[in-house]
């Protein structure tokens, strides 16, 4: 957006990120504040997933960097998620009544 928070400045940017080969039914992301990390989630599983990008908040620089197991944490499929500010906590919805922090 060319005018910050001003939804009406937006334009389109063609850069796009495959994510199909760790998620196949992404349905949450989240950026940490700096843009320089991107955390995928979805329904295929509760697993999430990290890519990092040498340039902040340009997809086009991202690559994988690892996924966080959730299997064993009584968590469904993950809706939405947010990382707090300082990166330290993680908290996911799968849809339901559950709330995931790690």
């Amino acid at each position: 957006m060319s005018s910050a928070w001003d939804i009406s400045t937006a334009s389109y940017d063609s850069k796009s990120l495959d994510v199909n080969a760790k998620e196949t039914a992404p349905r949450a992301l989240t950026l940490s504040s700096d843009g320089s990390e991107l955390y995928i989630a979805g329904t295929q599983n509760a697993d999430i997933h990290q890519y990092s990008m040498s340039t902040p908040f340009d997809l086009s620089t991202a690559s994988f960097t690892g996924t966080k197991d959730t299997s064993g944490e009584s968590f469904g499929q993950v809706y939405s998620m947010e990382v707090n500010g300082d990166g330290t906590q993680i908290f996911a919805w799968d849809g339901d009544t559950s709330v995931l922090q790690e």
